[in-house]
């Protein structure tokens, strides 16, 4: 059985982690400091291969926050119903272990919505990669196209200025028309 040691609810301190997922929990000056510290030491954290590496890592972070320098304290709100009948409430203060296990959760979901964010940022830039190969695509096409209609306009120019002046086609003329193959624009796939 571990020693708890209560505490009046108006004695939470600037480093004073509060258990919970309620507003008041998040905004506490203490889960701010605590989610400080979990970003800073989150690359140590990640940097560990093994299992007994990250219990090593998370020890010593522990004893960091906790030691009389770090002040770090984890609480947990219980109701209780006092003499009188009437509901109040006080703050369980947690052992080292129960501190440890809180801190080796939160540096857990830190690492994978890290990892999460990177894969998703990985997607998106491969999807930009992808979209820009393909409008180069799309404008290498058109500049071909484009180049194609304007030897096909001299070609008609040629014929016009030679009917113009009651000449008859000639053979070059035709053959230079025959070699301009003029095809459909392509169209990218998404």
């Amino acid at each position: 059985m571990t020693n708890t040691t209560n505490i009046d609810c108006s004695t939470v301190g600037p480093f004073d982690v509060l258990c919970g997922r309620d507003k008041e929990s998040y905004n506490n000056i203490g889960n701010r400091r605590f989610r400080i510290m979990i970003n800073i030491n989150l690359p140590k954290y990640m940097k560990c291969k093994t299992r007994p590496d990250r219990s090593k890592m998370i020890l010593r972070l522990t004893n960091e926050l906790r030691e009389p320098c770090g002040k770090f304290r984890f609480l947990k709100r219980t109701k209780k119903t006092d003499e009188n009948g009437t509901d109040c409430s006080t703050l369980v203060v947690f052992d080292r272990h129960q501190s440890r296990e809180k801190i080796a959760h939160a540096l857990r979901d830190a690492a994978a919505q890290q990892k999460s964010m990177k894969k998703k940022r990985a997607i998106q830039r491969s999807m930009e990669l992808k979209l820009m190969s393909q409008t180069n695509h799309v404008l290498t096409d058109i500049a071909c196209e484009k180049d194609k209609l304007r030897k096909a306009l001299e070609c008609s120019m040629d014929l016009k200025n030679m009917s113009s002046t009651n000449h008859t086609v000639s053979d070059m003329a035709r053959e230079k028309l025959s070699l301009i193959h003029i095809s459909e624009p392509t169209r990218p796939r998404l």
